[in-house]
């Protein structure tokens, strides 16, 4: 009977250990560098498999910190396999490099779970007027105030901008991202590009040229917009300049002062309104539902060609020069509001197999 219960309490013994001897160990490595920078120098940023941390300021120093963690419940393994991680810098003229480095011996694949994790921070501080590349594969970045060039390319992990102010200044701002999310308060020039990023939001924007596919894009008050897309959504505030061309995408634009340029097909284009002084308005379109809600005191010359589809617009106002309605086909030229002060606003209008509204 004793035998029996000495041999219960040692198996219980067993278990209470056993899960503490299998909790994760943790080893931690520490790099830092500085640099002095001067107006035009590039700072380049290539991590992997953590996040990348930039604040910004006046000062002309440079601080780069990166730690990197480990945690397993082989502590040797842990501090084996931390060695096969290190962080290269280098510095050329007028360019400051940091760079994280894998050896081939660590096996990305054996970790992951609760207690196998592995970490690659980076924590920079920089002057604002640095020109600034990152690149981030399977972690985010964060970015202050920027006023130098900023290059991104981030792939499966966010991105938050506190502002990019550089304006029409060649090259200019250029982010690429893919698989994460995006966030920036605002922006003077910029190229996008962006894939399965479903919350890609942007504050105030002087000129952007975005090229997208399956996401979905929040955007303020533009001044000119491109935009070359593929199965996304669009919403956007007051824009001056825009030109699209869209394939199943939908596209929400608060208002347009000047001028649109819209091919799409398989999609849909609705505005709260287009200002009376708008200058053109070209639309070529397929399979999409356009609504443009024209100015009523707007003048503007209209050549339309519908097939398969209706046009809606004020037509006691329309002064006609041509008009054809058959069965399935309209076509139509002539002046909308002839009677305006206003400078008359031109309109030309392709569409078919989709109904298109004027106002």
């Amino acid at each position: 009977m004793k035998r029996s219960i000495y041999k219960s309490l040692a198996i219980a013994a067993i278990l209470a250990i056993a899960p503490s001897s299998l909790s994760a160990r943790e080893v931690i490595k520490e790099f830092k560098k500085e640099y002095t920078a001067q107006q035009g120098n590039t700072l380049e940023l290539d991590n992997k498999y953590g996040d990348i941390i930039v604040t910004t300021g006046n000062d002309n120093k440079i601080v780069v910190n990166v730690v990197v963690t480990l945690s397993h419940p082989d502590q040797d393994r842990a501090e084996r396999d931390i060695s096969y991680i290190n962080v290269e810098f280098a510095e050329f003229p007028g360019n400051f490099s940091v760079k994280t480095v894998m050896d081939t011996k660590f096996n990305v694949a054996a970790w992951g779970g609760k207690n196998k994790k592995f970490e690659i921070k980076y924590m920079v501080s920089a002057p604002s007027w640095i020109d600034l590349s990152v690149i981030n594969k399977y972690g985010s970045v964060e970015v202050g105030q920027l006023d130098g060039r900023f290059v991104a390319n981030v792939q499966y992990g966010d991105l938050t901008v506190s502002g990019l102010s550089r304006g029409n200044v060649k090259p200019v701002n250029n982010i690429n991202i893919s698989y994460g999310n995006v966030k920036i308060g605002e922006a003077g020039w910029l190229d996008f590009t962006a894939k399965y990023s479903s919350d890609i939001t942007v504050g105030q924007v002087q000129a952007i040229a975005m090229d997208t596919k399956y996401s979905k894009i929040d955007m303020d008050d533009v001044s000119s917009i491109v935009i070359n897309s593929r199965y996304d959504k669009y919403n956007l505030g007051n824009v001056n300049n825009m030109v699209v061309n869209g394939g199943y995408t939908d596209f929400n634009v608060v208002s347009i002062t000047k001028k649109l340029d819209l091919e799409c097909k398989y999609g849909s284009f609705k505005t709260g309104s287009v200002s009376a002084g708008f200058e053109q308005i070209d639309i070529n379109t397929s399979y999409t539902d356009v609504s443009l809600m024209i100015d009523s005191e707007a003048s503007y010359e209209l050549d339309a060609n519908i097939s398969n589809g209706k046009i809606e617009f004020d037509d006691k106002l329309f002064d006609r020069q041509k008009q054809i309605i058959n069965k399935s086909s309209t076509e139509l030229e002539g002046t909308v509001n002839s009677s305006s002060n206003g400078q008359a606003g031109k309109v030309f209008i392709q569409a078919s197999y989709g109904n298109i509204k004027l106002n």
